[in-house]
C-alpha cells in the first residue's frame, strides 16, 4: 500500500494525505499550546519537540495500516509520531484532546526511553496519565 503525504508549510513536522489538509491546519493551529500544556501538567519538557511528527490521514484503512491501530480510533502514537484518523471529522472538536493525549505518550517516552516505557510502566498508568 502506498502512502503519499504532503508536508504542511509549518515549523512543525505535520504531514497529511490529500483531502485532510484542513485537519492538518487545525493541528498546526493548536499544537504549540498543547505542547506547553503537556509539559506543564507532566512537569517535564519534551526532550525534542523537533522530532515529533504528526501524520493526518484521509482514509481510515490507510490510517489503521500505517499506525497499526484500530480503524475505530481517532488517534494513536508510536515513539515520536502521532497519527490522526479521518474519523475525527465526526467530532473534530475533540482533536485538541486527542493531540494532548498522544503528546503525553510521546513526552513520557522521550523522558524515560522506549524500552522503559514498554517494559516497566503499566499501560493503565500511561493511559490514565494521558487522559
Amino acid at each position: 500500500m502506498a502512502y503519499n503525504f504532503e508536508r504542511l508549510d509549518s515549523p512543525h513536522n505535520i504531514y497529511f494525505e490529500i483531502g485532510s489538509e484542513d485537519l492538518a491546519q487545525y493541528v498546526n493551529k493548536t499544537i504549540d499550546k498543547l505542547i506547553v500544556d503537556v509539559e506543564k501538567e507532566q512537569f517535564k519538557s519534551f526532550n525534542s519537540v523537533d522530532e515529533i511528527k504528526v501524520f493526518v490521514f484521509s482514509n481510515k484503512e490507510r490510517y489503521s495500516n500505517y499506525s497499526q491501530a484500530s480503524d475505530k480510533t481517532r488517534g494513536s502514537a508510536m515513539t515520536n509520531e502521532i497519527y490522526i484518523s479521518p474519523i475525527i471529522r465526526g467530532r473534530v472538536e475533540t482533536l485538541p484532546s486527542i493531540l494532548t493525549h498522544e503528546l503525553s505518550h510521546i513526552n513520557i517516552r522521550q523522558y524515560i526511553g522506549s524500552w522503559n516505557y514498554i517494559n516497566y510502566i503499566p499501560g493503565w498508568f500511561l493511559e490514565g496519565l494521558a487522559v
